[in-house]
């Protein structure tokens, strides 16, 4: 009897392994997604705390830290993202105060690159400003597409919008 339930609860773990290869096999390495929703603050305010990114830690547990770099050959920022045993070196590419920011990966080894862009506009209510996050990018490692394709790709654009929700709530 015991040795029947050993086999079973191997042959199930054997097939969630076949099962999660199976799902990095096939899931797309690209991805293009975007989210918007109104914040109850300024184009001003949301700007700032989008470009702070010393800070991003505060709002993002998933980054342990961040150490600024010099500035990139536009004059813009550069600086790394550290997530646990991983990190990531961005750079912001466009940057119009109050309305647009856009950053993108130069170099990685999390397994996830691309290029988010954050886009600022009136809100559909008084005093609140949409928000727009779009990313295109690239999965390039099977352990990450399984990761991304079973918590969903949206999974990093929702994780940042609720960042800046809950900045926008208890500022």
């Amino acid at each position: 009897m015991v040795a029947r339930i050993g086999k079973i609860v191997i042959g199930g773990v054997a097939l969630i392994i076949v099962i999660l290869i199976g799902i990095g096999l096939i899931a797309p390495r690209e991805y293009r997604g975007s989210v918007t929703r109104d914040i109850p603050r300024s184009p001003d305010a949301i700007y700032t705390w989008l470009t702070d990114f010393e800070g991003l830690p505060r709002y993002r547990p998933e980054i342990s830290a961040v150490e600024m770099g010099s500035n990139n050959a536009k004059g813009f920022p550069m600086w790394t993202q550290f997530h646990g045993k991983t990190s990531s070196i961005f750079q912001a590419i466009e940057m119009v105060p109050k309305e647009h920011l856009a950053i993108q990966t130069v170099t990685s080894n999390s397994g996830l690159a691309g290029t988010w862009s954050y886009s600022l506009s009136a809100g559909s209510q008084p005093g609140t400003t949409s928000v727009t996050i779009t990313e295109v990018s690239d999965t390039y490692t099977f352990l990450h597409r399984i990761f991304f394709t079973v918590l969903g790709r949206k999974h990093r654009l929702n994780a940042e919008m609720k960042a800046l929700e809950y900045w926008a709530q208890g500022s």
